[in-house]
């Protein structure tokens, strides 16, 4: 199986938390985040690679030095880049795919084995999906599919049950998961709260740390 890392340009990402976080440290979190995303992948054996999907230079080195392949990608869309990797990963001849958030920095190798675990268990029965939603559980943080194209995707709010609903109508058997350092992804105040409230070590959460973000927060 390969995963499929999609990541927005780093100067545009989070902007929700412009009130919190200054431009320049928005690109720095954006950039630890993904960091700390790659580098946990790097390190799951079960993954045969990583695609990662952008247009951004400074993510191309970043996905470089942490062994990961390059979909270039200009395209505003989440769900547009996500299909552009998978297209990657079926021209390949892949049976199987992980799409991953690049903003879930509370993300371990535990979790990542034990969602690779039960898709595998699943798919051997025929075409599956394993979903791991938010802390909202409204969104789709991260996704195994067998085939890569067992459902048209469509990623942003409500992308939760619009997935079941794909499934269900394509006759694909659909698993959800509720793995907290996954369904961690960063897009609000409350989540840098969620994060630093955790005793999570990852780059991100050091980083936040650094800059005195829990005083801006209290």
């Amino acid at each position: 199986m390969w995963a499929v890392v999609p990541a927005k340009r780093l100067r545009k990402a989070k902007q929700r938390l412009a009130g919190v976080l200054s431009a320049d440290e928005r690109h720095d979190l954006a950039r630890a985040m993904l960091t700390d995303v790659l580098r946990c992948l790097s390190g799951i054996a079960a993954l045969e690679g990583i695609v990662v999907v952008s247009g951004d230079p400074e993510i191309v080195a970043i996905a470089g030095s942490c062994g990961a392949r390059v979909a270039e990608d200009e395209s505003a869309g989440h769900t547009a880049a996500v299909e552009l990797g998978l297209g990657v990963l079926r021209a390949q001849g892949a049976d199987s795919a992980l799409v991953l958030s690049a903003d879930v920095p509370g993300i371990s190798a535990g979790e990542v084995e034990r969602l690779l675990g039960e898709h595998a268990r699943a798919a051997l029965k025929g075409p599956a999906l394993t979903i791991v939603t938010d802390i909202r559980q409204d969104g789709t943080n991260a996704v195994c599919c067998s085939p890569p194209d067992a459902i048209r995707f469509s990623f942003g709010l409500g992308s939760l049950r619009r997935h079941l609903f794909a499934a269900r109508e394509m006759g694909v058997a659909a698993t959800v998961l509720d793995l907290p350092g996954i369904a961690l992804d960063i897009d609000e105040p409350d989540d840098l709260r969620a994060l630093l409230a955790t005793a999570s070590q990852c780059d991100s959460a050091r980083y936040l740390r650094e800059i005195g973000v829990a005083r801006r927060l209290a």
